[in-house]
C-alpha cells in the first residue's frame, strides 16, 4: 500500500511539472502579456524548479531510479535555464532554444553515471548526440554562422550523413567487443541494485 502512494504521488509530480514546463514555454512566446500573465509565469517558474528538487530528492531517497532523477534534474536545470531567458536582457528564448537540447544531453550523461560511477556507452553516445545537436543549432540561433541552416544542410547533409554511419558502425563494434559499455535491460532499475543484492544475502544469511 505504500509503495503504491510513492508511485501514485510521484505521477502526479512528474505530469506537473512538465505541465508547468510547456505552460512556461507559452507564456514565455509572448509578446506583451498581461500582469496577472506576468505573475503566473513567476509563480509556474519557482513552482517548476521546486517540483524538480522534489523529484530528484524522491528518486534519491524513496524509488532508487535513475529515470526517475534524469527526469527531476531536466525538470530542474530547464526551470533554471528558464528563469534565465526570462531575465537576461540579453538573450531570449529563440537564441536559447537549442541550449535544453544541450542540458538533456548533459542530464543524460550525470544520470548514467550517477547510476554506474563510469561512463557507460549507451548513456555517453546519446548523451554526447543531444549535446552536439544543441551546440550544432546554437550556431545559427546565436548568429555565429551567417548562412541560413537550409543553406548549411544542402552543403554538409551528405557529409554528416557519412559521419552518422561511421559512428553507428563503430558504435556497433564497440557493443560487440565491450560489453560492459552497454547499459542491458536489467540494469536499468535503481541506484542501489547492487545494494539490494547484497542485502538479499545478508537476509538470506540471516535466516
Amino acid at each position: 500500500m505504500e509503495e503504491k502512494r510513492k508511485s501514485l504521488l510521484l505521477n502526479f509530480l512528474i505530469p506537473s511539472a512538465i505541465t508547468l514546463f510547456v505552460l512556461c514555454a507559452i507564456f514565455a512566446m509572448l509578446v506583451t502579456p498581461p500582469k496577472f500573465i506576468e505573475i503566473l509565469f513567476v509563480v509556474f517558474l519557482i513552482s517548476q524548479v521546486v517540483l524538480g528538487i522534489l523529484i530528484i530528492i524522491f528518486s534519491l531517497k524513496i524509488t532508487k531510479r535513475a529515470t526517475h532523477f534524469f527526469v527531476g534534474l531536466l525538470i530542474l536545470f530547464w526551470g533554471l535555464l528558464q528563469i534565465f531567458s526570462k531575465y537576461n536582457p540579453l538573450f531570449s528564448l529563440k537564441e536559447l532554444w537549442p541550449v535544453y537540447t544541450c542540458t538533456a544531453g548533459i542530464t543524460l550523461f550525470i544520470s548514467g553515471f550517477y547510476k554506474y560511477k563510469k561512463i557507460k556507452f549507451g548513456y555517453f553516445f546519446p548523451a554526447a548526440t543531444l549535446f552536439f545537436m544543441g551546440i550544432w543549432f546554437s550556431l545559427f540561433t546565436f548568429k555565429i554562422i551567417k548562412k541560413t541552416f537550409m543553406e548549411v544542410v544542402s552543403f554538409f547533409g551528405p557529409i554528416f550523413g557519412a559521419i552518422l554511419v561511421v559512428l553507428l558502425v563503430i558504435f556497433f563494434l564497440l557493443q560487440r567487443k565491450h560489453k560492459e559499455l552497454i547499459v542491458m535491460d536489467e540494469e536499468t532499475g535503481t541506484f542501489s541494485d547492487e545494494e539490494d543484492a547484497f542485502m538479499d544475502i545478508e537476509n538470506n544469511g540471516d535466516k
